[in-house]
């Protein structure tokens, strides 16, 4: 079967339903007698992305958004038709949602080491944002920002949405805002920071925005030895009242 491959490498315009998206999935992997596993092989030496089976099964169980780029290959991969027009009409556009739900959970704290990155389970909150159309499908995360690393924009209490950069897979953008994780030698402890990432022509940063002198500074990306990790990008923040 012949398909066009999209160019475009973001996510449909469109969001399938969940429940959509993964009957057509398990439908395709059916029709071609295929494991997971198999696609998720098959899809990483198509695609060149780092696939295995663990991406294909939040597809099939409707938790992870599905790429034009993939879902035209997964279709000629398994030689399994691409939604038609009548299963279209279980297509949403993305904006037309009310709300999405968050669950604020982590945070961000420089200078804090700890084993566990999430607040006390009883400081966990629940909000609703409108659903954030650049990465339709992808589960988002919430932290509470606690330092003044970053004041100028997120001051303390501030509420960060953020998508991992493992379900998005793209590369970090200059001038961006990210979730930063720093590990220390022996990967007991990290800490959870937020910055704006900058590329100049002196190499990759990670800086502080804040009013306060002490909390300003930039960190350079290249010391092996700081185990540093771009686990997310902010897509969304709250200011609480």
């Amino acid at each position: 079967m012949a398909t066009d491959v999209a160019k475009n490498e973001r996510y449909l315009p469109v969001a399938m339903k969940k429940d959509a998206m993964r009957l057509w999935l398990l439908g395709a992997l059916e029709h071609a007698a295929m494991s997971q596993a198999e696609l998720g092989r098959r899809l990483e030496k198509k695609l060149g992305s780092n696939f295995d089976r663990s991406f294909v099964n939040k597809m099939a169980r409707g938790g992870r958004g599905i790429r034009a780029t993939e879902l035209f290959a997964i279709a000629e991969i398994t030689d399994y038709a691409p939604p038609e027009p009548a299963l279209q009409s279980g297509i949403i556009n993305n904006s037309q949602e009310a709300s999405v739900s968050v669950m604020v959970q982590g945070f961000a704290r420089a200078g804090s080491w700890a084993k566990s990155l999430d607040l006390p389970q009883e400081e966990w909150k629940e909000i609703k944002i409108t659903p954030v159309d650049e990465y339709p499908g992808l589960a988002l995360h919430g932290c509470r920002v606690c330092d003044r690393a970053m004041d100028k924009i997120y001051p303390p209490g501030t509420i960060l949405v953020w998508v991992a950069l493992a379900d998005t897979r793209e590369e970090p953008i200059s001038g961006k805002r990210y979730l930063v994780r720093r590990s220390n030698e022996d990967g007991s402890a990290h800490e959870v920071t937020v910055k704006t990432y900058i590329v100049n022509s002196s190499g990759r940063w990670l800086v502080n925005e804040s009013e306060d002198p002490e909390w300003q500074g930039a960190l350079h990306i290249g010391n092996d030895s700081d185990h540093i990790e771009i686990i997310g990008r902010v897509v969304r923040s709250i200011r609480e009242e």
